[in-house]
């Protein structure tokens, strides 16, 4: 980082515990430090919006069968024999997360 960039200043803010909390409160759910969600706040920038916790679950369930299928992939690459008992399984979970990925982005409900 320049010097130019590096930030030296601290400011002093006083606010009542009601307004401290609804501030963590909101930077809690922007996933953001309270200081980082005060200066973005302050400069103007965009906050991100919070992320629904049905797309979290989702997030981490399609995570869970992506590395499932690239483990399945890695073995091929290496010239292992893969049976469809093993390949089948992990296709009949991927096909109705995908359809609830489509039907999110659709704004429909699954």
């Amino acid at each position: 980082m320049t010097a130019a960039r590096r930030r030296r200043t601290a400011v002093c803010l006083k606010l009542s515990a009601v307004e401290l909390e609804a501030l963590r409160s909101r930077a809690h759910e922007a996933n953001r430090p309270l200081s980082h969600f005060l200066r973005d706040l302050g400069m103007g920038a965009p906050l991100p919006q919070p992320v629904p916790p049905v797309n979290v679950a989702l997030w981490q369930e399609l995570a869970r069968v992506g590395g499932n299928l690239n483990q399945i992939a890695a073995r091929l690459n290496r010239g292992e024999t893969v049976g469809l008992g093993e390949i089948l399984p992990v296709l009949d979970e991927l096909r109705p997360l995908l359809q609830s990925v489509r039907q999110g982005l659709l704004g429909r409900p699954t």
